[in-house]
């Protein structure tokens, strides 16, 4: 007899499938984060740890260096702490892929104090004491039968005495997949891990909001509370993502190359810190031509639309081949247009009894080799059978063109039209130029002093 047996866990919870934590810093004797400017590729799983102080030995969470990276870790170490001199080299660099559609997701930062002061209760589990956004926190007050209670208060932010006291900090972190590349014997050997990077810094964090920011706008990736807290000076510096200017909706992030590169900031001298110090920033930069991915992902959903039970020989995002003929202002042509259709075969079955099987088309005649037009007019003819860009996208490359130049891009961009196809007008040129053109309009992008209507 078969027993119909329940499935699944009431409470058991999916966690991400991390293989590898980025940092900056690893944590020294005294258990102090130290050898910084570099990135170290450690375990994702903490364990607790014993460090020596001043009075002693105290317990805290610590990370080791992955075993699946001991290349890497031991090029870090060889940069002893000679790095602001030497540079980071090849461990200053890392480049990915991110693996989510939203991209909360991806990312998440937020306030944390993840230790209060002796005198205020700690909760025991390593959670934060305290998280908060700048409006509103949860702070830990108790722990009753084996529960941490927590509690809503108002978040002070920058006047918060915990944060002035450096107990509070930014906390942000970013899941992504590593990229590494197949042409450098020393990189080819690592594997690609899914990754979480975190960092406590407010200009590393602000840069990883920069690189989302490019993409999907100001507005997509503030919170509806920070959006209500916002000043109208605030919101007049609201900046337009590149999708919304190509008219690209609920865009997808997935497959999005980017690069993470470490740099190095000084901060003057203070009380604190009377010679000044220096510390480590993490720059985001998209890894490749965006006007292209994005683009390349509207055609795709288009196909996607236009025929859903079909499958689609589409480049995955992630593609070595794609990847390269995007970055670096490549001007390798990436045409969706070109996209084929690929239909699966039909079955082949026996006609019914009494009904006559329909008969094969044809074989298209092959012109002999000596009838074969020269190249020009191949080419010719195929452009004169490619589909056209349209009065739409004609309007939405128009304004993206404006935007970035006014009248005096407007016209650079025609002239570049039809310098490509013969026709000034956008909506008459051949669809497969779309590309093209919106390249041209980011590279030769006017500063805004410089912009006449």
């Amino acid at each position: 007899m078969k027993l119909d047996l329940p499935t699944g866990v009431a409470g058991l919870r999916p966690k991400p499938p991390i293989g590898v934590h980025i940092s900056t810093k690893i944590k020294g004797e005294s258990g102090a984060p130290g050898f910084g400017g570099r990135f170290w590729l450690m375990t994702q799983q903490a364990h607790s740890e014993s460090f020596k102080s001043g009075r002693g030995t105290y317990t805290s969470l610590a990370r080791s260096l992955h075993p699946s990276f001991v290349a890497w870790n031991e090029e870090a170490k060889s940069l002893g702490k000679d790095v602001p001199r030497r540079g980071p080299g090849r461990v200053g660099s890392l480049r990915g892929n991110l693996v989510h559609a939203r991209w909360q997701d991806s990312a998440l930062w937020h306030l944390a104090a993840q230790k209060l002061p002796e005198g205020h209760p700690n909760p025991k589990s390593w959670k934060p004491a305290c998280e908060g956004n700048g409006i509103r926190a949860l702070r830990f007050t108790k722990e009753e039968n084996g529960v941490e209670q927590f509690e809503p208060i108002p978040c002070p932010n920058r006047e918060c005495p915990f944060q002035i006291a450096g107990a509070c900090k930014v906390s942000a972190h970013l899941i992504f997949m590593l990229r590494w590349q197949a042409d450098d014997p020393w990189q080819a050997q690592f594997p690609a891990l899914i990754a979480e990077w975190t960092t406590r810094g407010w200009d590393s964090a602000s840069r990883l909001m920069g690189l989302l920011e490019q993409v999907l706008g100001t507005e997509a990736i503030l919170t509806e509370e920070e959006q209500e807290y916002s000043s109208a000076e605030e919101r007049a510096q609201w900046k337009i993502g590149l999708a919304a200017g190509l008219g690209i909706e609920n865009v997808s992030l997935i497959g999005m190359p980017f690069v993470m590169t470490i740099g190095e900031k000084t901060k003057a001298a203070d009380a604190s810190s009377p010679h000044g110090r220096r510390y480590p920033v993490v720059n985001f930069s998209p890894d490749g031509d965006l006007v292209a991915w994005l683009l390349s992902q509207r055609e795709s959903h288009k196909l996607l639309l236009s025929a859903p039970e079909k499958q689609l020989a589409l480049p995955a995002a992630t593609d070595t081949e794609f990847l390269e003929s995007v970055r670096h202002e490549s001007r390798a042509e990436i045409d969706p247009i070109s996209w084929q259709v690929v239909e699966e075969p039909p079955k082949q079955t026996a006609p019914e009894p009494q009904e006559e099987a329909i008969a094969a088309p044809p074989e298209p005649e092959v012109a002999p080799a000596q009838e074969i037009e020269p190249r020009a007019s191949m080419e010719a003819a195929r452009e004169a059978t490619l589909p056209l860009l349209g009065s739409e996208k004609a309007r939405r490359l128009a304004e993206h063109a404006k935007a970035a130049g006014g009248g005096v891009m407007l016209k650079l961009l025609l002239d570049e039209a039809a310098r490509l196809s013969g026709s000034s007008d956008l909506a008459g040129i051949p669809a497969g130029h779309e590309i093209e053109l919106y390249r041209f309009i980011e590279k030769n992008r006017m500063p805004k002093q410089s912009r006449k209507k």
